[in-house]
């Protein structure tokens, strides 16, 4: 702990039979009555005023029945009230059960019917039983002296409901005196004295909020109550740290990251604090870099404070330091004084430093047990290798020479694979109600490529049902999801015995596989032909039929290609089904339940979803060749690039640095031939003709080609930046085509830049891709493979239309958002604004060691590399801003699926909401939820954004997130000449934030952008957010190391 900061109380204790709580209170109201004890910003109350105040309403608890054993429901919005009442409870020598009145009512009552309390103290009266209310003005008639109450230290002072593994609270019993010591023995470290500003920041039904209140008010201290909208509002909050003069303050490293964000936002003002306690969560040290950066990590002083409700809020402490914030772990420190942790294996025996082993807490800090819960009670406090009671964590952790205890996760008697939890016994279970199984045991093994799989050891009721393993499996994936049904099953005549009479695992583990792996070639034509086309399709010398298609390589581009040729083979498959059914086996039986449709058939030019009026088509231009509605996302691109007048806003480019002789004719012939192929660089907008907008694709257009000379610069991409920042301004008139510009930048080297630049609202980041392929391709004399047939962008467009007025797309996103939260970033202060730039606020490239740690993370946790990502941006979004219901947009592909629509040209995109909590962060289980989510979406890619905002009345989201893998670009790698050497790309949105995390064209290097609008955020987030996503990166791939 750190030093004491000297003076002040060093413990004041009630001679007697008891040394409570309020007891304690009262002796130091006692020696400082004038001092403000309590305040909420809009009353406070002094020592002297919150004694009597107390004194009053135990008075009128004790009339109602309250006393020692009795337990009193608190339930209040965070004000002066709240400390009342928790003190006017144990006045009245009866234990409070503190309720958060915002949690749901049906979980209130059920906690206060489980604890058998009849008496509720408050501001509004919750279910039956007697109510005061401590703002009653008739408690002025109570007497102002104590109740006289026998109530010793061995009574409980506080009873608080903890989730339970079944999904039923338990309430965990703790006395005053594992209160009390708590303050004895960390008072010297910490130094607390009367002049110490405290915060209660947290619900009073978080045990954290017990450090908080009696921290100050048995030391002379003020406490200021958070209102709960102002905790929740990191702006707001740090306002009122630095007004109130705080010098303690208690987080979780959850709500510290918002706090952070603000501190940066506002430019890291001085504030009093000079202790900064963390708990009730995990720290990772790295995430208080930005945090140290500043004010370093003496003022304020950063402990970590490892703790659980069942052993009186902290058990160990450790001081940060700035040697610290490169740890992937969270260092815990040593015990307290008077506590001591063992860190023991599955049999109780300790185990060596350094190794990772449970946790077990015993000392006078540990609680009474579980209220009512005999038996949970006997089973989490038992006896210790010493002899001594020790409450059995649940918690990892290892310890090393120096005795420094290291915090290493959950103990977890399930398995995770293919990022599920995974409970063997459960399968064994509905193995055994089989009527040919006898016996079942389910264990986690590996195949043959080192890949987690389940194996099935069963023993047949008959010996002629040893042959029925195929139709066991079958009979169990009728009743289980793919991921519970084992890869192997062994037919063994007996399951194997210990000399204890216990499970054999190792002789059963030794059995040999029988034959080849079950399953792992194609077994009919249509797994054959499915697993050929992946082959072709990811250039892999064979898929198995057990291979998932995301693990080995697919992503949603080829997931579209592989649908359109699917179609084309009568195999009829959608791309969503690849996230439901994602192996050929699993999709071959798809396939085969719903029949062979025939080759999908393409969308009829006359479609009439996209009918336009016949007198309007007959005043169209003759150059005018088709007509059809813009899409929603393309309509929405129009509306801010116009309302901003800004020329920059959907703006983009993508330049190539080129070796060799310039040949301005082989380029301009290659424009051409695009402008010809691709409808989309032919297309203009007619913005008021009709009552929505529209497109018009014209019968030719002129890509404009300019050629210039660089300027002078220190290098050729500076003298790129240089020009475009002064291009960037000259926006496009979106009436006239086409809304593409190519350029040429001649540098004294030699070399050139070739720059294309186009409005988004005709190209997303794939087209642009494409067409920068084709391009090079074509100026090199090569062949282009997008001449084929491929998809109109009409056909998307139609496609949206529909999803846009399907019921169940609608009630899907309803029910996705229903009471979403939306983030808030710091906004800019009053200097904001100014040129936006060319470059991202955050540009930097991921090391490659972090990213082959995601590959192999990925396939650990069953997941593809995307989920692994975005896991990140979420985790990192919600450390940030302290919301654990995260919302981010994430950008979608909507391209059709039919054979060639991968070189379409065109915006088939859609940005939409995705919503994942985060309550705890079990890596595996986080990337699997956010696939799901992905798989749950994908069905209802196309709805538009703006009915989405229609449905829920406001944008759902405040940052957009972006996956940018256009391995189109790999075509180039042969190209002859001219040798691509650098990329730049430029984009600005009207999005706030936007993270991109996108691969290097022609090279195995990530990067990681992160853009604000200087306009509406404070341009310190980018680096917060950038800082947070590494970190967390980082811990998922060190979880996925260890798997």
């Amino acid at each position: 702990m750190p030093g004491s900061s000297g003076g002040g109380v060093t413990g004041v204790r009630v001679p007697g039979r008891a040394d409570c709580l309020h007891e304690r209170f009262a002796a130091v109201a006692a020696r400082f009555p004038d001092r403000v004890a309590v305040d909420d910003r809009r009353r406070r109350l002094t020592y002297r005023e919150l004694d009597v105040a107390a004194n009053r309403l135990a008075h009128r608890l004790v009339r109602h029945g309250a006393g020692p054993g009795v337990l009193v429901g608190v339930c209040a919005e965070r004000s002066v009230d709240l400390v009342v009442a928790v003190l006017g409870v144990l006045k009245a020598g009866a234990g409070y059960l503190p309720l958060d009145p915002r949690h749901p009512a049906a979980r209130r009552e059920l906690v206060l019917a489980d604890a058998g309390c009849a008496i509720l103290v408050g501001d509004a009266p919750r279910g039956t039983g007697a109510f005061v209310s401590p703002a009653d003005p008739a408690l002025a008639d109570e007497p102002a002296t104590p109740p006289s109450t026998p109530v010793g230290a061995d009574d409980v002072a506080y009873v608080i409901y903890t989730s339970g593994s079944t999904g039923t609270p338990k309430g965990v019993v703790v006395e005053h005196a594992n209160v009390t010591r708590l303050f004895d023995v960390t008072r010297p470290g910490f130094g607390f004295t009367e002049h110490d500003v405290w915060t209660m920041f947290h619900s009073p039904a978080f045990d954290f909020s017990v450090w908080e209140l009696w921290g100050a008010r048995l030391h002379g201290g003020r406490v200021v109550v958070v209102p709960h909208a102002t905790s929740r509002e990191p702006e707001r909050f740090l306002d009122l740290l630095v007004a109130e003069g705080v010098t303690v303050l208690n987080q979780t490293p959850t709500a510290f990251a918002g706090l952070s964000a603000a501190v940066a936002a506002a430019g890291y003002p001085a504030t009093a604090l000079r202790l900064v306690v963390f708990g009730g969560e995990e720290l990772r040290p790295g995430s208080l870099r930005p945090w140290v950066s500043h004010y370093g990590d003496d003022r304020p002083v950063l402990v970590n404070m490892y703790g659980i409700t069942e052993t009186t809020v902290h058990v160990t402490s450790r001081r940060i330091r700035r040697a610290d914030l490169g740890s992937t772990r969270s260092p815990i420190g040593r015990p307290l004084p008077d506590l001591r942790v063992h860190v023991l294996d599955e049999r109780r025996r300790p185990v060596p430093a350094g190794e990772v082993g449970e946790m077990y807490v015993a000392g006078p800090g540990v609680a009474r047990g579980y209220l009512g819960r005999d038996e949970l009670t006997a089973a989490r406090f038992v006896t210790g290798p010493s002899g001594e009671r020790v409450y059995r964590t649940g918690d990892l952790g290892s310890v090393d020479e120096a005795g420094e205890l290291t915090y290493h996760g959950r103990v977890d008697d399930q398995v995770q694979l293919r990022g599920f939890r995974v409970e063997p016994g459960e399968v064994a279970s509905v193995l055994r109600q089989d009527p040919t199984v006898r016996d079942a045991v389910v264990l986690l093994g590996r195949n043959g490529r080192g890949e987690p799989r389940l194996e099935c050891y069963w023993t047949p009721v008959s010996a002629g049902d040893s042959d029925q393993g195929p139709r066991v499996r079958a009979a169990l994936a009728e009743r289980l999801p793919d991921y519970l049904v084992p890869t192997v099953f062994h037919a063994v005549a007996a399951l194997p015995m210990t000399p204890n009479g216990k499970l054999d695992k190792a002789a059963l583990t030794a059995l040999p596989t029988p034959g080849p792996e079950p399953a792992a070639a194609p077994a009919d034509p249509v797994e054959h032909a499915i697993a050929s086309m992946w082959a072709d399709l990811l250039e892999l010398d064979s898929v198995g039929a057990d291979d998932a298609f995301f693990s080995i390589g697919g992503d949603s581009i080829l997931a579209i290609r592989f649908a359109g040729e699917a179609k084309a083979a009568d195999l009829p498959v959608a791309v969503e089904d690849l996230f439901l059914a994602q192996t050929p086996r699993e999709l071959a039986r798809l396939c085969r339940e719903r029949g062979s449709t025939g080759p999908a058939p393409a969308a009829d030019e006359r479609d009439p979803v996209l009918a336009l009026p016949a007198d309007y088509l007959a005043a169209l231009p003759d150059d005018v060749v088709d007509a059809y509605p813009a899409s929603a996302l393309q309509q929405g691109i129009i509306f801010h690039a116009k309302l901003s007048r800004d020329g920059t806003v959907y703006h983009d480019l993508v330049a190539v640095h080129l070796a060799g002789a310039l040949d301005v004719p082989a380029l301009r012939a290659a424009l051409d031939g695009l402008a010809d192929a691709h409808e989309v660089l032919r297309t203009r907008f007619d913005l008021g003709g009709h009552r929505g907008v529209v497109q018009l694709v014209g019968r030719a257009a002129t890509i404009p080609l300019t050629v210039r000379d660089a300027g002078p610069a220190p290098s050729p991409r500076e003298a790129l930046r240089r020009w475009w920042r002064e291009e960037w301004r000259t926006g496009f008139d979106l009436t006239a085509a086409p809304l593409a510009r190519c350029h040429v930048l001649r540098h004294a080297d030699g070399t050139w830049h070739l720059a294309v630049a186009a409005h988004h609202a005709v190209l997303d980041g794939w087209s642009f891709a494409s067409l920068m392929t084709e391009l090079l391709t074509a100026y090199a004399g090569g062949a282009v493979a997008s001449r084929g047939p491929r998809p109109a962008y009409r056909d998307f467009v139609a496609l949206e239309l529909r999803e846009g007025g399907s019921e169940a797309a609608r009630r899907f996103w309803a029910d996705q958002l229903a009471g979403a939260p939306v983030l808030d970033f710091p906004a800019p202060g009053a200097d904001a604004g100014g040129e936006p730039s060319v470059d991202p606020d955050v540009d930097v490239e991921l090391p490659a060691d972090l990213v082959d740690g995601v590959r192999r993370a990925a396939n650990a946790f069953g997941v593809p590399p995307k989920s692994v990502f975005l896991t990140a941006h979420l985790a990192a979004l919600a450390r940030l801003t302290g919301v654990t219901d995260v919302v981010s947009g994430v950008v979608f592909n909507g391209r059709p699926e039919v054979a060639g629509a991968e070189h379409a040209l065109g915006l088939f995109l859609n940005s939409l909401p995705f919503r994942v909590r985060l309550d705890e962060e079990d890596w595996p289980e986080l990337a699997a939820a956010v696939f799901d989510t992905e798989s749950r979406i994908v069905p209802h890619r196309r709805f538009p954004l703006a009915a989405i905002r229609r449905e829920v009345g406001a944008v759902p989201f405040a940052v957009l997130f972006n996956y940018a893998r256009f391995h189109v670009f790999d075509a180039l790698a042969d190209l002859p000449a001219p040798v691509p050497r650098d990329w730049f790309f430029s984009d600005r949105t009207n999005f706030g934030v936007v993270v991109e995390v996108g691969q290097v064209p022609l090279a195995d290097r990530w990067e990681l952008h992160v853009r604000t609008d200087p306009a509406t955020v404070h341009p310190g987030v980018a680096g917060l957010l950038a800082d947070g996503f590494r970190d967390v990166l980082a811990e998922i791939v060190a979880e996925g190391a260890r798997r």
